[in-house]
């Protein structure tokens, strides 16, 4: 299936992240019982004929790897277990990947992407956005804006993006790269990488320097 597609797996639907109940295949709101994402009551639980909306959704996902388009407004997503394929959508758009290898497109606005468990591909896209791998060996872009990029536990390649980025690996051996802009680089505790790109780079904690000086 194409990763554009406005498609969802069906299947038996988890809890939400961080909430109550439990919702079936093609439940509205008012049949949710209480679901949360984020603290947020659930307005959509994604299925095979589920459609968001260009307002602000709150979108529960299943645990069969889904492909979520959360279109325009400030969406939460909370795609659940399962390899998912999110895209935020213009808006700042909240996206928990949850367990799974999940590819999450944060594109305009300020996002906050956390890819939690799994070997995880996430890209900010515009605007100032927070952008976490946590467990797992990640890959996370903050692409446009001045962003906040980190790859958590595992191996990782975390990459600044077009401005003044803070990139920080984290625990394990990573690739961290500045890219364009003044950015701030972090390798963290273990054997790390850093590269430092165009403009005036920092860079801490990396047993392997390039493009940035020595000190620091």
């Amino acid at each position: 299936m194409s990763i554009r597609k406005l498609v969802a797996v069906g299947g038996a639907m988890a809890a939400a992240t961080l909430g109550l109940g439990v919702a079936t295949p093609g439940a509205d709101a008012s049949n949710l019982r209480g679901a949360e994402c984020f603290g947020e009551p659930v307005t959509i639980v994604w299925g095979p004929s589920a459609v968001a909306t260009e307002g602000d959704d709150v979108i529960l996902g299943t645990d069969n790897g889904d492909e979520i388009d959360a279109l325009g407004g400030d969406d939460i997503v909370c795609a659940e277990d399962g390899a998912d394929a999110v895209f935020g959508g213009d808006g700042d758009d909240h996206v928990h990947g949850g367990d799974g290898d999940d590819y999450v497109y944060g594109n305009g606005g300020a996002d906050n992407l956390q890819g939690v468990f799994g070997n995880d591909h996430l890209y900010g896209g515009g605007g100032m956005d927070l952008v976490n791998g946590n467990n797992g060996n990640d890959f996370a872009l903050g692409d446009g804006g001045a962003d906040n990029v980190f790859g958590g536990p595992g191996k990782d390649d975390v990459q600044g993006g077009k401005q003044g980025d803070r990139v920080d690996g984290d625990h394990g051996n990573d690739q961290v790269r500045g890219d364009d802009g003044n950015d701030h680089l972090v390798g963290g505790p273990e054997t790390d990488d850093c590269f430092g790109g165009t403009g005036n780079d920092h860079a801490q904690t990396c047993e392997h320097k390039h493009g940035v000086p020595r000190a620091g």
